[in-house]
This record gives C-alpha cells, structure tokens and sequence, in this order.
C-alpha cells in the first residue's frame, strides 16, 4: 500500500499511518506525490507492452498471462525489479534493452541509470555491486534463498493452477475487442 504524504503533511502523521496499516495487516511503503505513483505506473507500463504483444501478434491475452505469471512474474512476491536486475546481471539488462531498443525503437532505450551502473562495474550480484552492495556471504544468501523461494512456489504453482474466464486452465481465449493474431 502506497502512503502519499503531502508537502503540509506533519511527519507524525506519516508515521501513525503507517503503524496503523501494518497493525491492520497491510505493508505500507512511503512515496512521492505523482501522477499515479507508484503501483499504477508500473502495472500500466506492464499492461500497455503486454497489449502491444497480443496486438503484434506475438501470442494471445491468455498467452502473455502465461508468460507474466511463470516467469518475471513468478518473481516479484519476493523481489522487486531492482533486486531482481541485480541477481540477473545489470550487464545483461543493458544488452537486452539494445536488442529491444533496435527491434523496437526509442521506447526500449536502455535506462540512463543502468548504463551509468555498468559502466562504474556495478553489474548486480555477480561482482557485489548494482542497485545494491552485496558482501560476498549476503549474496551468497540472497542467492540460496532465492532458489529456495523459486522452487516453493513452483510447487504452489503446481498444486494451484490458474483461473481463466469462461475456459479450462492453460486454454487461449480471445477476449472480445481484441484482433485475432492468426488473421
């Protein structure tokens, strides 16, 4: 839950609210004041790319909940993209923002942050230093339990899997409205 104080807010304030969330259940973050903060721009970022890739003709509504759900997806319960660039190497997100920036344009530029990291040798997890600093024995942790974390939720997976509107789980359906990839 995103807790947005105003300029005027009293930092008292700020931080009852905050005690009061966690007391109720919920994990408050503190952040600016922004159009759509945080959570919404993030969420119609994801939403308008996974639109351009049924529009492209790439795979189908169901298709990309899919991929989302098992792949990066099946990450961010535990960690944030910013954690997750690190262990995937902030070397290898750059190249893969050239790959999309040339197959896609301008949209896919690679981040000015990033190339600023890899260019300082903050890589991520592989040599200590990304978005983060890592001593060798917390990487080494952070490591073991992520592979811990994939793996049992790779098991919760199995034993839950998705729920699809009007279909069997793992059926492609086309909502309507949307253009049919196949012609």
């Amino acid at each position: 839950m995103e807790v947005i104080p105003a300029g005027a807010t009293d930092e008292q304030v700020v931080e009852r609210t905050v005690a009061v969330l966690r007391a109720i259940g919920k994990r408050p973050t503190v952040v600016g004041d922004g159009p759509g903060f945080v959570a919404n721009r993030l969420q119609s970022a994801l939403f308008a790319e996974a639109v351009a890739c049924v529009d492209d003709g790439l795979a189908t509504p169901a298709q990309v909940d899919e991929v989302v759900r098992t792949t990066f997806g099946f990450r961010l319960p535990f960690f944030g993209p910013f954690q997750i660039a690190d262990m995937a190497g902030l070397d290898v997100y750059r190249e893969v923002f050239g790959t999309l920036e040339h197959g896609l344009g301008r949209r896919f530029r690679p981040p000015a942050a990033l190339g600023r990291l890899v260019e300082a040798d903050r890589r991520g997890t592989k040599n200590g230093a990304g978005f983060f600093d890592y001593t060798a024995g917390e990487r080494e942790r952070l490591l073991a339990e992520r592979d811990r974390r994939y793996a049992a939720l790779a098991g919760l997976l199995g034993e839950h899997p998705p729920v699809t509107a009007g279909s069997e789980p793992g059926a492609a359906t086309r909502p309507t409205g949307t253009a049919d990839p196949g012609g």
